[in-house]
């Protein structure tokens, strides 16, 4: 059974410390098969590919200042692979300075973001990378995992920050670092073999101006994929007639070429796996 692509996201996700709630979501970012293959070329290891963009879900009425680490105050940063980060060579290691040249694969560059996906998106309100006493970012370019160093005797740190602007009334205009209406802001987008999984300190503020709410938040997630792409008669595309191959084969057990799930049979998990990527992950072909 061939195993190619990525699928399911499973997730665990926690908060360290609990004055605000900070759920770290993922999102699938497609990988069609010609760019699997091709970033399955330059990436080396082993284990399937995942591109996923992460989310930090947290109430109405906060907004995300920084993603952050230092270990002056023992703030946790760090990030992990389960073999290394695809990076671009013409990416970046933030979202916010990352410029679209038209390249397909420029597409799955890992970057750190508070709401905006590059640097056009950044216009629209202004923003700063921090870099301090350690090559964090520099690292993690080079496909690195990385971590702030909490125990270290000299400082350390690295953040991303949003610098805000208010209207005539005390509101901030940066609603991009605000939740939108599922009540979440994209925080990055990691492309990996095999997991992605970290731990981040988020500094959440009042959306009103002189407003003196301020909470300090430690997440850790992770998320791990699983996946055989239902591309059957090996066509490059799922569509209709891989739905005719799986549904002939339903009810096999044992060699069956559409077992999606790996536990040697064709069944109705099989045919809502294939459904949902087909419905969602790619979509129509």
């Amino acid at each position: 059974m061939r195993t190619i692509g990525l699928f399911a996201l499973f997730m665990v996700a926690f908060q360290v410390q609990s004055q605000v709630t900070i759920n770290v979501v993922a999102e699938a970012n497609p990988i069609p098969p010609d760019i699997y293959q091709q970033l399955d070329a330059v990436m080396g290891g082993d284990g399937p590919i995942q591109s996923v963009r992460l989310y930090a879900e947290f109430p109405e009425g906060l907004q995300l200042s920084a993603i952050y680490g230092t270990s002056i105050d023992n703030a946790i940063f760090n990030i992990q692979s389960g073999n290394t980060f695809y990076q671009h060579p013409l990416g970046a290691a933030t979202g916010l300075e990352l410029i679209d040249n038209g390249d397909p694969l420029l597409a799955y560059d890992s970057w750190f973001t508070i709401g905006a996906a590059n640097a056009t998106e950044a216009e629209a309100y202004s923003a700063q990378l921090a870099l301090e006493t350690t090559p964090f970012f520099e690292n993690f370019e080079l496909g690195y995992d990385v971590e702030v160093d909490t125990a270290a005797l000299l400082m350390t740190e690295a953040g991303v920050f949003v610098f805000n602007g208010f209207d005539e009334f005390g509101n901030a205009t940066a609603l991009i670092n605000q939740p939108d209406e599922n009540g979440r802001v994209l925080i990055g987008q990691f492309t990996t073999r095999q997991f992605v999984q970290g731990c981040f300190t988020f500094s959440l503020d009042d959306t009103v101006e002189g407003q003196s709410a301020h909470y300090s938040v430690e997440t850790c997630f992770s998320f791990s994929s699983s996946f055989v792409i239902p591309d059957f008669n090996e066509d490059g595309f799922v569509n209709m007639e891989d739905l005719a191959l799986i549904m002939a084969e339903f009810g096999c057990i044992n060699g069956c070429n559409s077992d999606l799930d790996g536990d040697g049979m064709v069944t109705v998990d099989d045919l809502m796996s294939f459904i949902y990527y087909y419905n969602y992950y790619l979509g129509p072909q």
